[in-house]
């Protein structure tokens, strides 16, 4: 793209258009990366809040039942 932006003297605007494209690239990946990520951060905090509980219960459960 340079070497034709240079040959026909258009380089700025050969540029510019890069700039815009890869820009609205990163833009569109990042969305894409972003609705991927929340539903995995949402499971494993899920799971660790699950882990937790279950934690926290099961030793007061097998308390109660030694009596």
């Amino acid at each position: 793209m340079i070497e034709v932006g240079e040959k026909t003297g258009n380089l700025d605007d050969n540029l510019d258009y890069l700039a815009d494209f890869y820009k609205e690239e990163v833009s569109d990946n990042v969305a894409n990366l972003s609705s991927v990520l929340e539903p995995a951060l949402l499971l494993i905090m899920g799971g660790l809040v699950g882990f937790v509980a279950i934690s926290i219960i099961t030793p007061i459960y097998q308390i109660t039942q030694a009596f």
